[in-house]
């Protein structure tokens, strides 16, 4: 209750509830939704992946959570913190590339986990003592996708079960298994359950998928900055990385991000601005030189362009700064860069990359033969996967990835995971044709181009793009005024 509590003839108002009645609070509802709070996030991100200042930022982060668990009106202003978390750390900090990296025990990772049970106990402090929007009320909440999430989620749980291999890896299977089926179930859950609907404004997920996009391309130019990827002559893509993920990791969220600049478009003045991040996201991917995402971001983008025009009234100029500046970029990489662009283009014939990836996809199909009813584990029982993780403490609890969702979940989980996957997949696509309000098909159009790209590359079982994915079907179920 948002209100001043007449305590007359009503019971006795709970904790929050009290909390709630402090004097700063609407101001801090206000600024929780606004864009001045995106801006905020957006520049600690980028400061933190550009020198480093993990400590400072994440504290930042997990303050802003127990504020909201403690006095925000519900969780929705905890969804762009959970993305900027997955993309704000610096390049020495990857995990996955450096045994210092700061997450890890020894080196500083005994503060995160710290932190991280800090804002885990003021959430189930929140939700155990909040009859707003914790106890019963959290529990009763609608959640149409769940049987789905729970069907694949069990199918994760139950890899490679009489195979041999479950435990071949040690507990890695197991918690990779729970890593993953947290990444996709756990937000919607809370989410669906823990933030109040009716009072959510219509732009913000769409403002948060914007706002990503934004700090990706400033993490690119950093990238590029530092990297310096044509320092020896010529292009050379591998130095492309920075520390949450490489070049196709950065790639393939950015493309998921390009419909919510056509969405912006359609929900503010000026249109052509907005639509022209479009564009920007789109060059950023370019310059990620991620292959399947370069590919399938000139689909999304076509596709989001397309549902612009349709659910926008006004779209003239928007039409012709499209044309015009794709022709004068087209016309100035010819004319004034013609050999960069021919070497650019020539990360597409990098034929060993390409000839990997189809070997793995025939190992994969071979493992599922071998154990087609639970699948052979999320390790490969009988293939070496490239893995570009050299780091023991990263890869003995993820797995190198077959590079194709259908492959890795039925070499992984057999038919049982591919049954699983294929009735939650279900779930989603009636969820958009019976609801396909103009946020549901660019959120729609996002989740695509992650599935899209899933095909040559297995975004959907990296953590980040999982979980932006899990707050999506939140917000494509739950939000009736976008």
């Amino acid at each position: 209750m948002d209100q001043h509590f007449q305590h007359s003839g009503m019971a006795r108002p709970s904790l929050f509830q009290r909390l709630r009645c402090l004097p700063f609070v609407p101001k801090m509802d206000a600024f929780l939704t606004s864009d001045g709070y995106f801006v905020l996030l957006a520049l600690l991100t980028v400061l933190c992946n550009a020198f480093g200042l993990e400590k400072w930022v994440y504290t930042v982060f997990i303050l802003l959570g127990v504020y909201i668990s403690f006095f925000g009106r519900d969780y929705l202003s905890i969804v762009p913190i959970v993305v900027c978390c997955y993309i704000a750390p610096y390049i020495t900090n990857n995990p996955g590339a450096y045994e210092t990296s700061v997450f890890y025990i020894g080196h500083g990772g005994l503060y995160f986990i710290i932190l991280a049970a800090l804002f885990a106990l003021s959430v189930l402090l929140r939700l155990a003592l909040d009859p707003d929007i914790g106890r019963g009320a959290f529990f009763r909440a609608k959640r149409r996708l769940m049987p789905g999430i729970l069907a694949l989620g069990g199918a994760y749980l139950t890899a490679g079960a009489f195979s041999g291999h479950y435990f071949a890896h040690g507990t890695g299977n197991l918690v990779f298994a729970l890593v993953q089926f947290a990444a996709i179930g756990v937000l919607y859950y809370i989410l669906a359950g823990a933030v109040k609907w009716d009072r959510v404004p219509r732009d913000f997920f769409t403002m948060t998928g914007f706002t990503v996009g934004l700090i990706l391309v400033a993490e690119i130019i950093v990238m590029y900055l530092t990297a310096k990827p044509f320092e020896g002559g010529e292009l050379d893509r591998n130095v492309l990385y920075t520390g949450w993920g490489n070049y196709n990791c950065m790639g393939g969220l950015l493309t998921m991000m390009i419909p919510f600049a056509f969405h912006m478009a359609t929900l503010r003045r000026p249109q052509w601005l907005y639509s022209f991040f479009g564009i920007v996201f789109l060059v950023g991917v370019l310059l990620t030189c991620s292959r399947t995402s370069i590919l399938c971001a000139a689909v999304v983008y076509a596709a989001s362009f397309a549902v612009f025009c349709l659910r926008s009234p006004k779209r003239r100029a928007t039409v012709v700064m499209n044309v015009s500046l794709f022709g004068a970029m087209g016309a100035y990489m010819l004319l004034m860069h013609y050999d960069t662009l021919v070497e650019y283009l020539e990360i597409f014939t990098i034929f060993r990359s390409i000839q990997s990836r189809f070997d793995g996809f025939a190992a994969g199909i071979q493992q599922f033969l071998d154990y087609p009813i639970f699948g052979g584990s999320f390790y490969a029982t009988d293939y070496v996967l490239e893995e570009w993780s050299t780091v023991e403490n990263f890869t003995s609890f993820f797995p190198g990835l077959w590079h194709n969702t259908l492959i890795q979940i039925g070499a992984s989980c057999g038919l049982v995971g591919l049954g699983a996957y294929g009735y939650h997949r279900f779930q989603t696509v009636l969820l958009v044709l019976r609801k396909p309000t103009t946020a549901n098909l660019f959120i729609g159009l996002s989740i695509l181009g992650m599935l899209m790209m899933s095909l040559f590359d297995c975004h959907i079982f990296n953590i980040g793009p999982a979980l932006f994915y899990s707050m999506a079907l939140a917000f494509a179920e739950k939000q009736d005024n976008a």
